[in-house]
């Protein structure tokens, strides 16, 4: 014990070394000379330096080292240096996986899944296998928080960093308070949240009056149906999709491992969609796919985007632009247009509510082949006429056109009729009855031919001689036609008797 001290301080000098060994050769190609002798501005040698200090060939190696050695503290900084630096999506990635081994489960995850949503993220079979495995497991109880302020700014919480705005996904904290601090430019803004577990909590930071504003949003969960060689830019524009989604107040959800089934996704089919937003607690659904116009060249196509009402169970709005083409700036822009403009058209949509009570209880309400749910019923809806339909286990069902007037509740009040009865025999029984009445059909026959030749001679003597041996079939004959008639008749009784009733 008494040589911790200095093994400690042997061990960040060794580590500090292999540091500048590792940065030394990239500082000096950046001082390269002008004409006149002179080193190149401070601007450019630190521009050259932060990719040396960022590059994971160069960070990598000494976190492993850091990690084989099992100074966590000094990975985590090295970690946090690099971050500072230059925040690349990698470095969530190695921070989650730092967490892990330190058995700080739920932080693992929280990196995770940010660095899964990341557009820039590329992570390789193994890191998805890892990231997987992971989150198919029962998670800590948490909360979580979305922050709002100016991009680029670090992101503290409980003076731990965490990455820099804006957050792809919200953060995932355990429940209690905790101490929120956002950075930059020499500028904090910090304050204490309450973090309740299962809820989601927005903080907007205002630079300029130096508040605090807490705010419970509503989610988007945003699914993107274009496959990876739909869009060039594809990082970008997806940028402009999260910024199109902040600006009209809902908390982007990008599509991510954080599912029951990890790595599953889901057609693009507004029953399946609305299954996977409420598993994950988001109250709207953003879809994006291309649509083929029928055009010969393969550029020729729509971008489709759909906005999906969770508690209305219906498509909101929708709205087609034509394939983003053109200068990266030009499609951003074209593409956060759109993308607003069908999330407010779908917000601002004028609704009531619905409500549907039955007799039975319990009878599952559809509008065309979507199953809304159980009965009693109420939910809302979107303003205008729908068909609604009910049904219940022997009972006929029954549909009305339903008039949904905005600002009001309709209310559907319906009694099914019941089915009648009807008898109905089990297929075994009809099998079985089948059988028996087919074998007694047989076993009659034998029986009948065996008393047909009881008493006659079985080799024709010569004339004047008398017979000395005689069938006797009288014993079988009769066994068999009694045998015979009772499996007949037990298979009629089975066949023709009926076990249950039911009703159609």
């Amino acid at each position: 014990m008494k040589y911790e001290g200095p093994l400690r301080l042997v061990r960040w000098l060794a580590q500090t070394l292999v540091w500048a060994l590792l940065a030394w050769p990239d500082a000096l190609s950046a001082r390269e000379r002008s004409p006149r002798g002179s080193t190149l501005p401070t601007a450019a040698r630190s521009s050259h330096e932060l990719q040396a200090a960022t590059n994971p060939q160069r960070v990598l190696p000494m976190l492993e080292a850091a990690i084989q050695a099992r100074d966590f503290d000094g990975a985590r900084a090295l970690l946090e240096q690099a971050m500072k630096q230059q925040a690349q999506p990698y470095l969530l990635f190695q921070l989650g996986r730092l967490a892990m081994l330190r058995g700080q489960r739920l932080q693992a995850l929280d990196f995770w899944r940010r660095f899964v949503a990341d557009p820039a993220s590329q992570p390789d079979r193994q890191m998805l296998e890892q990231i997987r495995h992971s989150f198919a497991k029962d998670r800590p109880s948490h909360g979580e928080v979305d922050l709002l302020a100016s991009d680029g700014s670090w992101v503290f919480v409980d003076d731990l960093l965490l990455g820099s705005l804006p957050l792809h996904a919200p953060l995932m904290l355990p429940p209690g308070r905790h101490t929120l601090r956002v950075e930059q430019r020499g500028h904090r803004m910090s304050g204490p949240v309450d973090v309740l577990p299962g809820r989601l909590l927005q903080v907007r930071f205002n630079e300029e009056s130096q508040a605090m504003l807490l705010t419970t949003p509503a989610r988007a969960r945003i699914v993107s149906r274009l496959v990876d060689s739909d869009l060039a830019h594809a990082d970008p524009l997806m940028r402009a999709v999260v910024r199109a989604v902040r600006r009209t107040g809902l908390v982007p959800l990008r599509e991510t491992l954080d599912s029951s089934d990890p790595g599953t996704t889901c057609e693009a089919q507004v029953h399946c969609l609305l299954a996977q937003a409420r598993q994950q607690g988001s109250e709207h659904v953003l879809l994006l796919q291309r649509v083929d116009d029928g055009g010969q060249s393969a550029s020729v196509g729509s971008l489709q985007i759909t906005h999906i009402d969770v508690q209305a169970a219906e498509e909101a709005a929708q709205t087609r632009i034509p394939w983003p083409s053109g200068s990266p700036d030009d499609m951003q822009s074209r593409l956060l247009s759109a993308v607003e403009e069908v999330l407010l058209r779908g917000l601002n949509r004028a609704r009531g509510s619905l409500q549907i009570r039955s007799s039975p209880v319990g009878a599952i309400a559809y509008r065309g082949a979507l199953a809304l749910g159980r009965t009693p019923y109420s939910m809302p809806a979107f303003a205008g006429s729908q068909r609604v339909r009910i049904e219940a286990a022997d009972y006929e069902a029954a549909s009305a056109d339903l008039a949904i007037a905005e600002g009001q509740t309709t209310v559907w009040d319906v009694t099914l009729r019941r089915l009648p009865f009807v008898q109905r025999r089990p297929l075994w029984r009809l099998i079985t009855g089948g059988v028996l009445i087919a074998g007694g059909g047989l076993m009659i026959g034998f029986g009948a031919s065996a008393l047909a030749i009881r008493d006659v001679c079985i080799q024709e003597p010569p004339m004047g001689v008398l017979c000395r041996e005689y069938y006797g079939t009288l014993a079988p004959g009769i066994g068999l036609l009694s045998a015979g008639s009772l499996a007949t008749a037990l298979g009629v009784v089975l066949i023709a008797l009926p076990r249950r009733g039911s009703r159609r």
